[in-house]
Formats: C-alpha cells, structure tokens, sequence
C-alpha cells in the first residue's frame, strides 16, 4: 500500500494482525506518468512488490503508534496552553496591569489573588459587547460603517465590529484597494 497522508492509517489498523502489510513511499513506487488513476497505480504496486523491488517503511508496533499519538497531542495541548498564557500576559499588559514586573510567577497564587481582586472592584466587570459599544460611540461615523459592512453578503455585526477593530474607518491611510488587502494580509 501507498502511504499518502494519513489515509493508508486506518487501512493499516485494521489489515496488521491478518496479512504482512507492506506500507511503500510513495516515490519509491511512482508508475508511469501516462493516464494515471488508482486502478493502475495499485497494479503498479502489486507488480513492484511480487517482484521484490518495494522496500517497506518503517511502521513501529501498535503500543508505540499510540504511545507517539498521544506524545504528539500532549505537545499540541501544551503547545496551546502556552500560547494562551502568552495572549492573557499581553492581554494584561495591554490593559496596563504590569503584574510580571511585580510577582515572579503571573500564573501563581499571589497573581491569581491580585487579578480576582482587581475584577471584584465595582466597574471593573468585563462585558465586551459594552467595551465593543462604547469604542463604536467614540469613533465618527461608526454605525454608519458597521451598517456599510453588514450589506457584504456574511458580514453580520459582530463581524463588522471586528473588521473596524483592525482596520479603522479612515481609509485614506491606504492608497488604494490593493494596499489595504496586502496590509490586511491573507
């Protein structure tokens, strides 16, 4: 079998206990470049393998396949626990509560204290449609460009809120059509 992508996986589980599976990279085995499609391509193979040209990759033993799944979706979590802590020290810093130039652990104890003390103070409940508003208020003409981006077919309001956050409503910054796309990116 041709390993592209994870699709030979399942295959695989359900095929190892019963036959010898022999899992070939895909450019160790690559047939002729005419009309190509499955068909010919697993002959191809079959012909490749019965005539002992095809070299298997190294598939490791079930308990090592899910012991390296759940090894690579640990990191992921981790990965991701990071990065979240990341955004909520700059979320912090944003908000000009310089806490990691106070207490050597943001996520400690003491930390955790200070901030639940902070949010407890009357006024300081976070109600983000509120926040949303009141900087709409402040900018001119905001509801009117919130209204203006709402008639793009998908763009509902929450979207156009977002859409003003990151660019503005003062157009003039950017030249042209194209200069706002390149700086909004892809």
């Amino acid at each position: 079998m041709e390993s592209t992508g994870k699709y030979w996986i399942p295959v695989f589980n359900l095929l190892e206990d019963e036959i010898n599976v022999v899992i070939a990279n895909p450019k160790w085995v690559k047939a002729v470049k005419d009309s190509k499609d499955d068909s010919k391509d697993s002959k191809w193979i079959g012909d490749l393998f019965r005539l002992g040209l095809v070299n298997g990759s190294y598939i490791p033993c079930k308990k090592i396949r899910l012991l390296r799944e759940y090894t690579r979706y640990r990191y992921k979590l981790v990965s991701c626990r990071s990065s979240e802590k990341n955004r909520y020290q700059n979320a912090l810093t944003v908000c000009n509560v310089a806490l990691d130039s106070v207490v050597s652990d943001i996520f400690g104890k003491s930390s955790t204290s200070i901030i639940d003390y902070l949010l407890a103070q009357p006024g300081t409940s976070i109600n983000h449609e509120e926040i949303a508003s009141k900087l709409l208020r402040s900018l001119k003409s905001k509801e009117d460009a919130v209204q203006f981006l709402c008639t793009i077919p998908g763009v509902k309001r929450d979207s156009a809120v977002t859409i003003i956050s990151e660019i503005g409503t003062d157009m003039s910054q950017f030249s042209c059509p194209k200069r706002l796309c390149c700086w909004a990116g892809p």
